[in-house]
C-alpha cells in the first residue's frame, strides 16, 4: 500500500513544483483553477483539430501542417511576408507566411521549419496567415483546451506530458474480467488520460477511453456512498412515540384527506421517526404535490415528544409563510411557533422553529433538536446542511423536500443514501395554460390583466433583473423589475405592489400581505416568489425576458398560479430579437409539457447538470468525465462493483475516493 500513498501525493503536488511553471504561470493557470497535477491532468480538451498535409492544391481551406524552406523576408504592403516553398512532397509549391508585424520568430534564409495553419489562396498563391512554428514533431491531432488570457493550448500540452514522464504506478480497480467482458477492451487509467491530451487513434477510441475515465469516476462516487452508508449505521437519533392527538388536530385542520402517494409517505415518516438510527428522507413532489403538510405531521410527531424541531426556508418569504401555516396548524394545542430571520433577534426557540440561513448563527442553539426539515434542501449548500445537522447533542433525524424534479440517474448517485418518496399532482389537479409571446403584445396582457383585477384575482408579473445598468434612467430596459412596476402603476394605479430582494423585511411583508388580500391585486416582482409561494386566487403569472430563465425555474414559476379553484395561465414573455435557439426549443417545450421530471431531463440536456442544480453552489460534485444522461449503463456497473470492491480490496476503493476527491463523505451526511 505505501506505493499507492506516494502516488496519491505525486497528483496532489502544487502546479509550481513542475518543471517550468514559475509564479507568472501559476497566476494563469490559478484562473482556470488549476492548483495540483491532477487538477491539469483532468483539465481535458474541449475539442481537437485535426491538420493535413500534401500537395498544396489539395489543401486550401484546411488546417495543414507542411516542411517550408525559407527563400525570403521582406515587408508587403501592410504586412511582412516569408516566401517558401514546400518540400518533402513529389512538386515544390510556393507558399507565403504573412504576418501582420515583423515576426518575432528568428527565420533565416535557407532555413528548413515545420509550420502549421490555415491555408488560403489569393491572386498571389496560396498563403498561411501568423502560422504556427514546431519542432520535428507535430501530430496531427491537435488538442484545444479552454485558456484564460496568456495562456496557449501547446503550454497545456507540454506541461500534462511533464507529468505523464513521471507518472506513478496506481493499483486496478476494474471488475474481472468473467464479470463484465467489457473491460477486456478498455485501456488502462493512465492510457485513457494520456490519449485524451494526445489523441492519436480515432473518435470511436477516444469515446472508450472518456467511458474507462468515466466509470473510474462514477466508481469512486459510489464507493464513498457506500462508506457514507456504513457510517450512518452507527449514528443515534431519538426514537419518537406516535402522538396522534396532535397529528389528527392538523389532518383536521387541513380540511382534506392525504392522497394515496401522501398516506403513503407519511407511514414511512412514522417508520423511520421510531427508530433510533436518524431518519434521511426526501419527501420529492412536483410544485403545489402536497409536500408541506407532511413537514407540519413530521413536526408535530417532534412536539407530541417534548422535543425541538425546526424547518429552514431558502427565503424570507417562504419562511413566513411557512411560519404562518404552522402556528395555524398548531393555534389549538400549545406547541410554540418561532420566527428567525436575518437581523431578527430571537431570545428564545420555539418547540418549533422556522428560519432561513440565520439559523445558522452559531449564537442559535437548541437544546433537544430531533428533527430538521430542510424546504427546497438543494438551495442550501452541504456545509451549512450540515451545519444544522450537528446543532443538538444526537443526530437529529432529516427531512428533505424539493420541487425540483430529480433525474433517475440522480437519484442513483447524489442521492443513493437517502430514502425517497414522490408525490404526484395534488387532487384535482388543472393544467396551467401556457402562451408563448413577445414584449411587443403588451398592450394586449395589460387587457389580460384588467379583466382579472375585475374579477377579483391576482396577478404575477416576474422580471429576471431588479434595476436597470443603463447610465439613462429614463431608458426602458426589458427584464427591470422597477422599470416595470412603473410602467404599470401607470396603467393601473394604485393596483400594482413591488417584490425584490433587497428591499427590507417590513416592506417585503408588506407587500405579499397587500397580494394575498387583494388591495393590491398585481405583484411585479423578481423571482423570490418562486418556490412555496401559496396564493389561491393567483389566477396569472407573466414572464418577462422568459429566455433568460431554465425550463425548471419556468416549471417552478408557473407552479405559483392555479393553486385553487380558479384557473391558471402562464404568459411566456420574450425579448424581440433576443430568442437564441436553445431559448427557442426550451420555450416549446414549456408550452407543451407539464411534467416536471420531463422537464427537468430536457433542461438537463440544453444546459448541464451544473446549471439546472446549481452544484457548484450547493456543493454537489461537479463530474470531469461522466455524463448521467447518457453514461447510465456505466453508473449502474458502478452501482454494482462499489460492494464488491470496498468488501475484497477496501485499500483500492480508498486509494480511488482519495484520487477522484471525494473523500468528504461527512459532507454528504447533511443531505
Amino acid at each position: 500500500m505505501k506505493r499507492s500513498i506516494v502516488s496519491i501525493s505525486f497528483f496532489r503536488r502544487p502546479i509550481s513544483s513542475l518543471k517550468g511553471i514559475g509564479p507568472g504561470w501559476e497566476r494563469y493557470l490559478e484562473a482556470l483553477k488549476i492548483r495540483t497535477f491532477w487538477d491539469l491532468l483532468v483539465h481535458l480538451p474541449l475539442r481537437y483539430e485535426h491538420y493535413r498535409t500534401g500537395p498544396l492544391h489539395s489543401l486550401e481551406g484546411q488546417l495543414s501542417y507542411l516542411w517550408v524552406k525559407v527563400q525570403e523576408i521582406r515587408p508587403f504592403n501592410k504586412f511582412w511576408r516569408v516566401r517558401c516553398v514546400c518540400f518533402k512532397h513529389s512538386t515544390l509549391e510556393e507558399l507565403s507566411l504573412v504576418f501582420f508585424k515583423k515576426p518575432a520568430f528568428p527565420f533565416r534564409l535557407g532555413g528548413q521549419y515545420l509550420v502549421s495553419g490555415l491555408v488560403e489562396k489569393d491572386i498571389f498563391g496560396y498563403f498561411i496567415t501568423h502560422p504556427s512554428i514546431h519542432p520535428k514533431n507535430f501530430p496531427e491531432i491537435q488538442p484545444v483546451y479552454a485558456l484564460t488570457k496568456g495562456l496557449l493550448s501547446r503550454h497545456i500540452s507540454g506541461w500534462v506530458q511533464r507529468i505523464f514522464e513521471s507518472y506513478p504506478a496506481i493499483p486496478c480497480w476494474l471488475p474481472e474480467a468473467s464479470g463484465w467482458p467489457q473491460t477486456l477492451t478498455w485501456p488502462s487509467h493512465r492510457k485513457a488520460l494520456e490519449s485524451l491530451h494526445f489523441p492519436k487513434e480515432d473518435s470511436v477510441f477516444l469515446e472508450t477511453c472518456r467511458k474507462r475515465l468515466a466509470f473510474d469516476e462514477l466508481l469512486a462516487q459510489q464507493c464513498a456512498l457506500q462508506r457514507l452508508k456504513v457510517a450512518s449505521e452507527g449514528q443515534i437519533s431519538w426514537p419518537l412515540k406516535i402522538d396522534f392527538s396532535l397529528t389528527n388536530q392538523i389532518l383536521q385542520d387541513f380540511g382534506h384527506s392525504l392522497s394515496p402517494e401522501q398516506e403513503r409517505a407519511w407511514q414511512d415518516i412514522q417508520q423511520d421517526l421510531s427508530q433510533q438510527k436518524p431518519m434521511m428522507r426526501l419527501i420529492h413532489g412536483d410544485v403545489g404535490s402536497g409536500k408541506t403538510i407532511l413537514a407540519a405531521l413530521t413536526l408535530a410527531q417532534v412536539a407530541g415528544a417534548g422535543l425541538q424541531g425546526c424547518l429552514l426556508a431558502p427565503t424570507e418569504i417562504l419562511a413566513l409563510q411557512h411560519f404562518e401555516t404552522l402556528k395555524s396548524f398548531f393555534k389549538e394545542t400549545s406547541v410554540d411557533v418561532k420566527l428567525v430571520l436575518g437581523g431578527h433577534r430571537c431570545k428564545q426557540l420555539g418547540t418549533i422553529t422556522v428560519g432561513t440561513h440565520a439559523l445558522f448563527q452559531d449564537k442559535i442553539e437548541f437544546d433537544r433538536l430531533a428533527v430538521v426539515v430542510i424546504d427546497e434542501q438543494h438551495r442550501f449548500g452541504v456545509l451549512q446542511r450540515l451545519k444544522m445537522s450537528q446543532k443538538s447533542t444526537q443526530t437529529p433525524h432529516m427531512l428533505f423536500t424539493t420541487a425540483t424534479p430529480i433525474p433517475r440517474t440522480f437519484e442513483m448517485t447524489l442521492f443513493q443514501h437517502l430514502s425517497i418518496n414522490h408525490l404526484g399532482h395534488r387532487q384535482g389537479h388543472r393544467p396551467v395554460k401556457n402562451y408563448v409571446t413577445s414584449l411587443d403584445k403588451e398592450a394586449d396582457l395589460y387587457r389580460w390583466i384588467g379583466k382579472c383585477i375585475n374579477a377579483g384575482q391576482r396577478v404575477y408579473w416576474v422580471c429576471p433583473y431588479i434595476e436597470s445598468k443603463e447610465e439613462d434612467p429614463a431608458t426602458f430596459v426589458p427584464g427591470q423589475v422597477t422599470k416595470r412596476y412603473q410602467r404599470l402603476q401607470e396603467v393601473f394605479p394604485e393596483k400594482v405592489g413591488l417584490l425584490h430582494g433587497k428591499m427590507v423585511w417590513k416592506e417585503k411583508e408588506q407587500a405579499l400581505q397587500d397580494f394575498q388580500e387583494g388591495a393590491l391585486p398585481v405583484l411585479v416582482s423578481t423571482t423570490v416568489i418562486e418556490v412555496g409561494v401559496h396564493v389561491p386566487l393567483a389566477s396569472t403569472m407573466v414572464i418577462e425576458s422568459c429566455q433568460q430563465f431554465g425550463l425548471a425555474q419556468l416549471h417552478q414559476l408557473r407552479g405559483r398560479v392555479g393553486r385553487g379553484q380558479v384557473p391558471g395561465h402562464c404568459f411566456f414573455v420574450y425579448d424581440q430579437g433576443h430568442l437564441s435557439e436553445i431559448a427557442r426549443k426550451r420555450l416549446n417545450i414549456i408550452r407543451s409539457c407539464d411534467d416536471g421530471l420531463r422537464l427537468s431531463e430536457e433542461d438537463w440536456k440544453l444546459r448541464g447538470p451544473g446549471s439546472l442544480w446549481g452544484l457548484q453552489q450547493s456543493g454537489m460534485p461537479i463530474y470531469r468525465f461522466a455524463d448521467l444522461m447518457t453514461d447510465e449503463e456505466l453508473l449502474i456497473k458502478a452501482k454494482a462493483w462499489a460492494e464488491t470492491l470496498g468488501q475484497k480490496h477496501p485499500e483500492r476503493a480508498s486509494y480511488l475516493i482519495d484520487l477522484f476527491q471525494f473523500g468528504q463523505p461527512e459532507l454528504w451526511n447533511a443531505g
